[in-house]
């Protein structure tokens, strides 16, 4: 892992995608979007790949923002409570 520090916390940058993006509880999105969405507008290694946020993902999910629906390999269909 390389010294690279995001300026802003990437669970913060995650939970302002999910806000602005996927705000309804009916709609279902996936951590490949997330991830897209990130790297194209945020602050992230750029060495970083889909399984690095995947902690990041799964910490939501505990902690109750995110439930995940279904799951496939590396992809993760996510709703919010």
């Amino acid at each position: 892992m390389s010294d690279f520090t995001p300026k802003t916390p990437i669970q913060l940058q995650i939970r302002k995608i999910i806000f602005e993006k996927y705000n309804d509880t009916e709609v279902r999105f996936t951590n490949d979007e997330i991830f897209e969405l990130i790297k194209k507008d945020g602050d992230v290694n750029p060495s970083w790949i889909i399984d690095d946020l995947e902690p990041f993902i799964l910490e939501m999910c505990n902690n109750g923002l995110t439930r995940n629906i279904a799951q496939n390999f590396t992809t993760i269909w996510l709703k919010l409570f």
